[in-house]
């Protein structure tokens, strides 16, 4: 398992430095977007990839676990994962917690069944979609973070347009504060290669512990990111 995690971080760095070695390189309109669609072939092959050993890694820690019983953290490379086992008999409302980075708080709503589900947490302590834009880089000031779940079959399960009279609480531990450029909750939208706020209800910052709680409707990969300065009101 923690070498699954090494290897995906290895795979990541060799694909950030490959595309932005590429896109450095160019010099024509035509090779600037035959780059930008290697960049984003490159993008979808790292999240496939990143996917896939997140939750294998995650199914691997929940064998023979039972409902209520969560698992070790497991720290390879940049990552660290763990897993959960619950069901509607179980209180899964807070989970994640790998080192303080991230808290995901559940409506017991998502669990309509006794069948056991298996929620698949993680923690990057690097930002792997800077290659896409790395403009935004110096904007991420937080670990990214995510939460999956799976069924008995290991068949995954999909949260979104969750209520949002009882949303998901995301707690997410930023590295610094500036009242100029207060951390905002944003997640990462596949279908577009951006951050993005859609989904996100409100969010409330704690100074004093560094913690971002985002409120949102759905479950994907997310961060706290520094509004960039031109859009700051002056």
């Amino acid at each position: 398992g923690a070498n699954l995690l090494i290897s995906l971080s290895s795979v990541t760095q060799s694909t950030i430095a490959t595309v932005d070695n590429a896109l450095a390189s160019t010099t024509t309109t035509t090779t600037t977007t035959t780059n930008v669609v290697q960049a984003t072939n490159s993008q979808k092959a790292v999240n496939i990839q990143f996917k896939s050993i997140i939750n294998s890694v995650a199914t691997g820690l929940a064998n023979n676990m039972i409902a209520g019983e969560f698992s070790q953290p497991l720290v390879g490379g940049t990552l660290t994962v763990n897993a959960q086992v619950v069901n509607s008999n179980t209180d899964p409302s807070v989970i994640g917690n790998t080192g303080n980075s991230s808290l995901f708080t559940l409506p017991l709503s998502i669990l309509t069944s006794d069948q056991d589900t298996t929620l698949s947490h993680f923690v990057n302590h690097e930002n792997i979609y800077s290659y896409i834009d790395n403009t935004i880089e110096d904007q991420v000031d937080s670990y990214i973070v995510g939460l999956e779940l799976f069924d008995s079959n290991g068949s995954s399960i999909q949260v979104s347009l969750v209520s949002v009279n009882t949303p998901i609480i995301i707690d997410i531990e930023f590295h610094s504060y500036d009242e100029d450029q207060p951390p905002k909750c944003q997640y990462w939208d596949e279908n577009l290669g951006t951050w993005s706020t859609q989904g996100i209800i409100k969010e409330e910052i704690d100074i004093d512990n560094k913690i971002l709680s985002c409120y949102v409707t759905h479950l994907t990969n997310f961060a706290a990111l520094k509004p960039p300065v031109n859009t700051l009101s002056m």
